[in-house]
């Protein structure tokens, strides 16, 4: 699952993923670049996606799941994009990763 938090807007926001049933955590901005904001903002129905980065949309809570995430841009999903595994990241919540749909 995926969503965007803190925003002015549901369309922009700090992005958060929850792996199955487990707890919604946030995104590293390590290599958080325009493409994987794109993927975050078709997966949740947008056309365009640009990326925010240093925790700008406030800092999350609990489990940082995704680091050094690396998509095309093209994928439907950011589960198709390559990914550490989750929860294995060298991030604060300073580094939280954002996205404008």
């Amino acid at each position: 699952s995926l969503r965007l938090i803190g925003g002015q807007g549901s369309s922009e926001g700090r992005v958060e993923v929850r792996p199955g049933n487990g707890d919604w955590g946030t995104v590293c901005d390590d290599g958080f670049d325009d493409r994987d904001a794109q993927v975050v903002c078709r997966q949740l129905g947008y056309l365009t996606g640009f990326a925010r980065v240093g925790g700008v949309f406030s800092e999350g809570t609990g489990n940082i799941w995704l680091d050094n995430l690396n998509c095309a841009g093209n994928e439907s999903s950011v589960a198709d994009c390559e990914i550490n595994r989750w929860g294995d990241h060298d991030c604060t919540h300073k580094e939280d990763a954002g996205a404008v749909c």
